[in-house]
């Protein structure tokens, strides 16, 4: 039995009370570093020639990859948090203590994923725009670039989906590697790739909102989001449903209704 969308967000909205501080402290953490790392890569190769363009490449592919530690923490001190254990910000170098090199294979995946994925435009990019002459040309090329960026996004959803869990697997099972946990997570999503992508969707409302407003609701969206899909984990393993029998809280099982189930 599964629950729907609807549902696993509701038992994230509980399990976020009393805990949105941490979780909105966590997620600016991850990004103010994944921006500060991203931020070196230009003063140390800023020229236009070949080396240049392929050693910045090639440092942001290994920062992307050591980030993976960040991002495994993060997925760790979630599901903490749902599971009612003890949590704090240190849970986010918790993979850096523990066996790192778990993490850092998954996270090679994802970012040769992404770098393969974002090549075509980044190569479209480097090379046709300088040629520009006209601004119809520069349009142009544009389109074709922003064309070549969208193929890039969509073909990287579709090829990392299916990992999605592998983080949590890893925090979940420490006898496992890397590539074991990418596995086991695409045995996971089997199936349920769509549940996902309905419940990522789900949001778009809210995100659309955030540019709106400056961006600012995106520190409670993003937790929010975040602790919906670790739900949706707890969901595929079978452990939500022995954890909240009858609804989100210390409900009693016998408020049970067929109603939270499809």
């Amino acid at each position: 039995m599964k629950y729907r969308t609807k549902h696993l967000k509701q038992f994230a909205r509980y399990d976020l009370t009393g805990r949105l501080g941490i979780a909105i402290g966590a997620s600016v953490i991850v990004v103010l570093v994944s921006f500060v790392t991203s931020m070196l890569t230009g003063p140390l190769f800023s020229g236009s020639t070949t080396f240049s363009y392929v050693m910045r490449e090639a440092l942001n592919l290994v920062i992307s990859i050591i980030l993976g530690i960040f991002s495994a923490g993060l997925a760790f001190l979630y599901m903490n948090m749902a599971r009612h254990r003890e949590y704090s910000l240190s849970d986010l170098l918790w993979f850096a203590k523990n066996q790192p090199d778990r993490v850092l294979i998954a996270s090679a995946v994802f970012s040769l994923i992404g770098f393969a994925t974002g090549l075509p435009a980044e190569i479209y990019g480097n090379v046709f725009f300088p040629k520009a002459v006209t601004q119809d040309e520069l349009m142009n090329m544009l389109m074709v670039y922003m064309g070549l960026y969208m193929l890039g996004i969509v073909l990287t959803v579709i090829l990392t989906v299916p990992f999605t869990y592998a983080y949590n697997v890893l925090a979940d099972d420490e006898s496992l590697g890397g590539f074991e946990a990418l596995k086991k997570s695409a045995k996971l999503m089997k199936g349920n790739i769509r549940r996902y992508l309905i419940l990522e969707l789900s949001f778009l409302p809210l995100l659309i909102l955030s540019v709106f407003a400056f961006y600012l609701p995106l520190l409670i969206v993003v937790p929010y989001m975040t602790m919906s899909e670790t739900e949706l984990y707890l969901d595929l393993t079978g452990e939500l449903s022995q954890m909240h029998e009858g609804g989100p809280g210390p409900v009693p099982t016998s408020s049970y209704s067929d109603e939270y189930w499809s």
